[in-house]
């Protein structure tokens, strides 16, 4: 998956240079519009959190659910926050 984002994310020039904000910004404004470019900018999002997720992941003592549910959960948080706009 990691892969396939960054190549969806590579519709962005210079994605990997924007902050997490900036992608979040960028993400709602295009798709507030029904710009094509909004899932580039959520796919530079995901990319940047997807270490994170897997070090919580890795973090935990006792794991109650697999990797990918646990993936899931967290990209659903994140989608759920975005979708918000909180």
């Amino acid at each position: 998956m990691f892969e396939l984002y960054e190549q969806i994310a590579e519709q962005v020039p210079n994605w990997n240079s924007l902050t997490k904000s900036e992608l979040c910004y960028n993400y709602l404004k295009c798709k507030d519009a029904g710009d094509p470019l909004a899932d580039s900018y959520l796919a530079g999002l995901l990319v940047k959190y997807i270490k994170k997720i897997q070090i919580d992941y890795n973090s935990q003592l006792y794991k109650n659910i697999t990797e990918e549910q646990y993936y899931d959960a967290m990209i659903d948080s994140i989608l759920a926050v975005l979708h918000d706009k909180v």
